[in-house]
């Protein structure tokens, strides 16, 4: 069975400037570029922006140690690595000095007192299992 096959996407609407479809990155810029220009001398109403309605902050809750810890050794050693190629199995040796595993947490409650995400969690790589008793993906 081909485990790599390609399958039909979901149908998305494309980007269209004058009835015409942004579909290459240079036609984008070139919209950008003219909706730029067309603009450049005009006055600007900065009152649009007081009717976009402001979103609540959330309160993410900070990492133990215990919990850190917990986490990062329920996986397993030989699954795929992360964006950054630093495997499972060495970073379960470096927490088990609790000085490493007390910084890598501190670093980790920083960037959520900040607010800061890092661009690893906006990466994810999905796999598709085919099941033998669906043969299209793109429909529920």
């Amino acid at each position: 069975m081909n485990w790599i096959k390609k399958y039909k996407l979901l149908a998305i609407e494309a980007l269209q400037f004058n009835k015409q479809l942004c579909i290459e990155i240079s036609d984008l810029w070139q919209v950008l570029h003219l909706t730029f220009n067309s603009a450049q001398n005009h006055q600007i109403n900065l009152e649009l922006l007081d009717k976009i309605p402001t979103l609540l902050k959330t309160n993410w809750p900070l990492f133990s140690n215990k919990e850190f810890e917990n986490t990062i050794n329920n996986f397993n050693n030989l699954s795929t690595s992360r964006p950054d190629w630093i495997l499972w199995k060495l970073l379960k040796s470096i927490i088990k000095y609790t000085k490493c595993l007390s910084n890598i947490v501190n670093i980790a409650n920083g960037y959520i007192n900040i607010g800061y995400w890092l661009s690893h969690f906006k990466i994810s790589s999905s796999i598709i299992i085919p099941k033998s008793n669906k043969v299209v993906y793109n429909s529920l």
